[in-house]
């Protein structure tokens, strides 16, 4: 005798929630979830793998300007300003200056404090229409020896000649005058000169027992003078001559 199957309700509720819940699973385990069924803020920073989020994905134009950069955009040239806390002025150089135009800067300025006119110094004889000269010279020669050197074309030559003390004068100019005068112990012991005819080629020479003091004049010109004191001695057969000279025109 065949029995009927009777399905009771709860039966039917229960299977029909077991199919459900085994194809739900099945779903899930086999599609990929997309950023569409996330809650928005939903996932934790600790419940992503370390080291998997990178530049790519980030958008770092979003960033805030880290604290320690608020002022690196002006640092464009900053390369170059390693020594730039020396250089407070550096504002006033406008062009771009080398090393080796530096080191050039400063060796050629080591005595600029000293030179600021020495262009214009490079002779005594071009100071605004004055010359003037050294006479320092000891020599014990009976033949001469330069001590002044054609100063306004007066030239001045030194012999040593037992005791004396002879000055020969040449001049550069025709028709000149010159006159040389000396003093010897307190007493005027000569004057010789050329009065307005001292020629090329010619010498005057004073002779004198030194010491003694001399002083002379000479005049190329109506506009030109040369004048001067020089002191002379002689020591056991050496003669010194010394003094100043000076010329106007």
């Amino acid at each position: 005798m065949r029995s009927k199957l009777r399905l009771q309700s709860s039966t039917v509720i229960a299977t029909l929630a077991l199919f459900v819940a085994l194809g739900g699973t099945s779903y899930a385990v086999g599609n990929t979830i997309n950023g569409s069924q996330l809650k928005n803020r939903s996932v934790a920073g600790k419940k992503l793998k370390n080291h998997t989020v990178t530049g790519t994905q980030v958008n770092v134009s979003g960033f805030p300007k880290v604290p320690s950069a608020q002022n690196a955009d002006n640092a464009t040239n900053a390369t170059n300003a390693t020594n730039a806390t020396t250089a407070t002025t550096a504002g006033t150089i406008t062009g771009t200056i080398t090393g080796g135009q530096v080191s050039s800067a400063v060796a050629n300025a080591t005595n600029a404090t000293n030179a600021t006119n020495a262009t214009n110094a490079t002779t005594a004889t071009n100071l605004a229409g004055h010359g003037f000269a050294q006479v320092n010279t000891t020599s014990s020669s009976a033949t001469d020896v330069t001590i002044l050197n054609d100063l306004g074309g007066l030239t001045l030559a030194l012999r040593c000649t037992g005791g004396d003390v002879d000055i020969d004068a040449r001049t550069a100019t025709n028709n000149a005058g010159y006159a040389m005068s000396a003093v010897a112990n307190a007493n005027a012991t000569n004057l010789t000169g050329k009065e307005g005819d001292f020629m090329i080629g010619q010498t005057v020479t004073d002779t004198t027992a030194a010491p003694a003091a001399e002083t002379f004049a000479y005049q190329p010109s109506s506009t030109e003078v040369v004048s001067g004191t020089l002191i002379s001695y002689d020591s056991a057969g050496t003669c010194s001559v010394f003094g100043n000279v000076h010329e106007s025109s």
